[in-house]
């Protein structure tokens, strides 16, 4: 993504096919996210990135963390598992704006498969189904 088109997206703001969060810290929100996305078409969500277009103060570190969380919501807390597991795209801000901090962005795409979350739900719906 080039960085006059991501800065064109953050300055609209969020809609159904882009989300600013400031960041991730819960799994759950992030696999609700996923969901959301995979079962209306895709999107892309921002992290580090406030709602109102400013950006966060995201740490190199906190780039490690994301990459971990995204990881671990799409495998284990959504049902059934992506094979096309989301994958974090840092963006480094400091040329664009004059920060010394990074953002990043996950592209998720529309599911073949309805997705649901958590593992029960699959469950439920194999047993539905048997049963």
């Amino acid at each position: 993504m080039e960085a006059t088109e991501l800065l064109e997206i953050v300055a609209r703001g969020e809609d159904s096919k882009h989300q600013l969060k400031a960041n991730v810290t819960n799994g759950l929100s992030l696999a609700q996210e996923i969901v959301a996305f995979s079962n209306s078409g895709g999107g892309t969500l921002f992290i580090g990135v406030n709602d109102d277009g400013t950006f966060s103060r995201l740490e190199r570190k906190d780039i490690e963390r994301l990459n971990n969380l995204v990881s671990n919501a799409a495998s284990q807390q959504v049902s059934p598992p992506s094979i096309r597991k989301p994958k974090l795209f840092p963006h480094w801000t400091g040329w664009l704006c004059g920060l010394s901090y990074p953002m990043a962005s996950v592209n998720l795409r529309h599911g073949q498969k309805r997705r649901y979350l958590g593992k029960k739900r699959r469950r439920q719906t194999q047993s539905n189904l048997t049963g």
